[in-house]
C-alpha cells in the first residue's frame, strides 16, 4: 500500500460530509453501534446538516463524533483533517493558524490536543530484546554553577530505544536511580538486554531483572563493537534538530508533549496513512 499524503485528502478540505464518512469508517470499521447500550440497529437522520443516529433499543441520540474531543470543538471537521495532514510534516501554531484559517488560540489548542493523545499512545508496546538507554538535556543556557553543575537551567530527558526502532523519551525533574527503575518497569519488559554508558545510575540494572552491558567511554567500542548506544545517541541528534528548527523555545511544562510528538512520528514512520492513524486516537471516547 502506497503512503497517503496531503494531496490524497484534497477532496475532504471543502466537503464536510466526506469528513464525517471518514470519521465513521475509522471509528466504526465493522458498523455503527450505540455508545450507551452497544446495540447495532440505528435510525439515521440529518440535524443542522450533521449526520446523526438514534438507537432503536434505548433511543439514545448520537453522532459520529459524540463523546470525543471533536464534539466540543467549534472547528469544522474539514479543518481538523487538514490540520492533521499538516501536523504530519511539522508546523508551528502560528503557521497552522494561517494555513487552516483559524485563530492562533484555536490552532495552538488543536496541536496540543493531538500531542496529548500522542502522550497516551495506545499503540505503544513494551520495549524488548536489545534496548539502549541514555540521557540528555533540553533547553536553557549552559551555565556553570557549583551547586547545580553545568546543566542548571536544562531539563533532563531519559531516552529508551529498542534496536528494532521503537523509542520513548521521558522528561524528568532529576535523573535518579529509583526514577529510572520505575521507567524501566513501565516501558521495558523484564529480561531484556540493556546497553548503557558507565554512569552510576545504571549499576543496579541486573538486580532489577535486566541483562546489562555498559560501554567504557575510552575503549569500549573497540573491545566489543555490538555493545554501544549509537542508536539512542543518533535519535537525540534527530529529535533535537527537528524540535529546535521548528520551535525556538519550549517550556518545561510542555516539553513532554513535544517529546511525545517526535517519538510518535518516529515510531509510526512506516504507517501508510498518518491521518487515519491519528484519527484512531483522537476518536477514543473521553473519560468522565
Amino acid at each position: 500500500m502506497s503512503e497517503k499524503g496531503l494531496y490524497d485528502y484534497r477532496g475532504f478540505i471543502n466537503n464536510e460530509n466526506l469528513c464525517f464518512e471518514l470519521v465513521r469508517e475509522v471509528r466504526w470499521p465493522i458498523g455503527i453501534f450505540c455508545p450507551r447500550c452497544k446495540h447495532r440497529k440505528q435510525w439515521h437522520y440529518l440535524e443542522k446538516g450533521i449526520p446523526k443516529h438514534r438507537c432503536q433499543n434505548c433511543n439514545y441520540k448520537f453522532s459520529d463524533i459524540s463523546g470525543t474531543l471533536f464534539q466540543k470543538s467549534k472547528t469544522p471537521l474539514s479543518k481538523w483533517i487538514l490540520a492533521i495532514a499538516l501536523f504530519k510534516i511539522g508546523i508551528s501554531a502560528l503557521q497552522m493558524s494561517k494555513e487552516v484559517k483559524v485563530t492562533y488560540k484555536a490552532a495552538w489548542s488543536m496541536l496540543h490536543k493531538m500531542r496529548r493523545c500522542m502522550q497516551k499512545d495506545k499503540f505503544f508496546t513494551h520495549l524488548a530484546d536489545c534496548v539502549e538507554i541514555d540521557e540528555t538535556y533540553y533547553g536553557g543556557y549552559r551555565h556553570r554553577s557549583h551547586t547545580e553543575g553545568i546543566f542548571k537551567n536544562k531539563v533532563p530527558v531519559i531516552g529508551i530505544r529498542s534496536r528494532d526502532g521503537k523509542v520513548k523519551s521521558i522528561a524528568v525533574p532529576r535523573i535518579r536511580s529509583w526514577r529510572l527503575k520505575k521507567l524501566l518497569q513501565k516501558y521495558v519488559k523484564p529480561g531484556a538486554t540493556v546497553y548503557t554508558d558507565d554512569r552510576n545510575i545504571y549499576r543496579n540494572l541486573r538486580d532489577w531483572g535486566y541483562n546489562h552491558h555498559h560501554i567504557c567511554k575510552f575503549f569500549g567500542y573497540f573491545r566489543k563493537p555490538d555493545i554501544h548506544t549509537n542508536s539512542i545517541e543518533g535519535y537525540w541528534m534527530l529529535s533535537k534538530n527537528k524540535l529546535y528548527a521548528r520551535h525556538h523555545k519550549m517550556s518545561k511544562r510542555y516539553l513532554p508533549a513535544y517529546l511525545a510528538e517526535i517519538d510518535y512520528k518516529f515510531n509510526h514512520k512506516h504507517e501508510p496513512d498518518f491521518v487515519k492513524n491519528m484519527l484512531k486516537m483522537l476518536l477514543c471516547p473521553l473519560k468522565g
